[in-house]
């Protein structure tokens, strides 16, 4: 076969594998419900996928917020603080509202977080971060 005919099959399956890839897929935030639901069934199972996808998902919300600060130990300066500085040259300027112990371990939080949705329901199209910063505000202000 002639070689300049392989460019247009080549072209093809180049444009199908991007189309169904993992990085072309649109970005859609996690409900309050799934969050919800997945860290529901990762306290029987912590090292399953859903336990796995709750503390990441938590982890990655408490580390990434600049609301949020660690108390104790830990507390001097948060990951996002810290690439702020680095990169910025200067601190956040966003005061934490809500300051978690450093004791508090991450099954807390998903107690934490099951017990305010239980007693305050999400709606249906309530993003996870609202869920989130509501248990933060009752169980963890900075006073």
């Amino acid at each position: 076969m002639h070689p300049g005919r392989w460019w247009p099959a080549t072209v093809l399956l180049a444009i199908v594998l991007v189309s169904v890839s993992p990085s072309a897929r649109s970005l859609e935030l996690t409900s309050a419900i799934q969050l919800t639901e997945r860290c529901r069934v990762s306290m029987e199972d912590w090292h399953g996928p859903d336990g796995q996808f709750c503390d990441a998902y938590l982890r990655g919300f408490v580390d990434g917020s600049p609301l949020v600060v660690i108390q104790g130990p830990r507390s001097s300066e948060s990951f996002t603080q810290r690439a702020f500085r680095t990169r910025l040259g200067r601190p956040v300027s966003a005061r934490p509202q809500y300051c978690i112990a450093s004791e508090t371990t991450m099954q807390d939080l998903v107690v934490q977080l099951l017990t305010q949705a239980r007693e305050a329901p999400p709606r249906v199209d309530t993003d996870a971060s609202v869920l989130i910063y509501s248990m933060l505000a009752r169980y963890h202000p900075c006073t």
